[in-house]
């Protein structure tokens, strides 16, 4: 179980604890000719083997200057990418989604806010492997935001939080409650951050309990906090603080483990810009572990990761 991380040079790396010694060394990807995506973009993997990545910050050499691009692509011929289409605006450090579309069972990559260079971006976009269409818009505007699923079994409703706006860096999480199209309030994080991580894992010792974690986001500070649920929100529920990530982590990128047990955070701009640290929990005893041997080979900030299916794993693991 591999994360890929597409920020140049991509690389895949083995998350699993005991991975299958057929599949013991992963090597770079290969490098795919993005000629507008450099970092700062959002993606995942679409229908289950096809990745999709969107947006992002990209320099033109001619031209001397950064630039950000509004285009998604998908890579389902390796290492040919395939547009897909343009969303609503350019958008960089966006967030991004899956969400399942229950009425026809396909994927879909729910694309949220950025940055264009002008203003940060209330819109939203569905992604697919065909088509782009108009989401829901933010209530606000919002940039360097962090998404994630309120239950570890349902696409229903998704929180966002941390945010950067011309309000500055926020406290707030929303939350876009599918069944019924409406926003609401969740409560307030302790610290204002923005560029964080975010996710979701069961407790080890007792799968009726959804840890929810945020991390980074903060360029002076190594804490994290946690909310813990029983897959919804009750009022009165309220972040706690967690234990501290081994080293500070600004413009880092996380993924869920497969089974919701481990949360992986890595990169990032400050700390340990290569190290991958794991987040578990037992009986609501939560700890950050970091394996010296399991690492980045380069160091990588504002990238995306995505989980890799068997399927592609192959293709590059031997």
């Amino acid at each position: 179980m591999p994360a890929i991380t597409s920020t140049p040079p991509r690389e895949l790396v083995h998350l699993d604890p005991d991975p299958d010694p057929a599949f013991d060394t992963c090597s770079s990807l290969p490098e795919h000719p993005f000629p507008t995506l450099q970092n700062s973009k959002v993606g995942g993997i679409l229908d289950g083997n096809v990745p999709v990545i969107c947006g992002g910050t990209y320099f033109i050499h001619d031209t001397n200057g950064w630039h950000i691009s509004n285009e998604c692509y998908k890579m389902d011929q390796p290492p040919n990418p395939k547009p897909i289409g343009q969303m609503q605006g350019d958008r960089s450090s966006a967030a991004s989604i899956l969400l399942r579309d229950r009425t026809c069972g396909e994927t879909v990559l729910w694309v949220t806010g950025g940055w264009n260079w002008q203003y940060h971006v209330i819109t939203s976009d569905l992604v697919t492997l065909t088509q782009i269409t108009p989401g829901p818009n933010l209530p606000t505007d919002k940039s360097g935001h962090c998404m994630m699923k309120m239950g570890f079994d349902s696409d229903n409703r998704i929180g966002i939080v941390g945010v950067n706006n011309n309000y500055g860096t926020q406290t707030e999480l929303v939350i876009y409650d599918w069944t019924d199209h409406t926003w609401t309030k969740g409560p307030k994080l302790s610290i204002p951050r923005k560029h964080l991580t975010c996710g979701g894992i069961l407790d080890s010792g007792d799968n009726a309990t959804y840890i929810l974690v945020v991390a980074g986001g903060i360029e002076t500070s190594k804490e994290t906090e946690i909310l813990v649920t029983n897959h919804h929100l009750d009022n009165g529920l309220a972040w706690t603080r967690g234990p501290d990530l081994p080293t500070i982590q600004y413009s880092a990128f996380g993924v869920t483990s497969w089974d919701m047990k481990r949360f992986f955070t890595m990169g990032g701009s400050t700390g340990i810009p290569s190290a991958i640290y794991e987040f578990t929990c037992y009986n609501l005893e939560c700890q950050w572990t970091n394996n010296p041997d399991r690492k980045l080979q380069n160091s990588m900030f504002a990238a995306v990761a995505m989980l890799l299916p068997d399927s592609l794993t192959e293709l590059y693991c031997k």
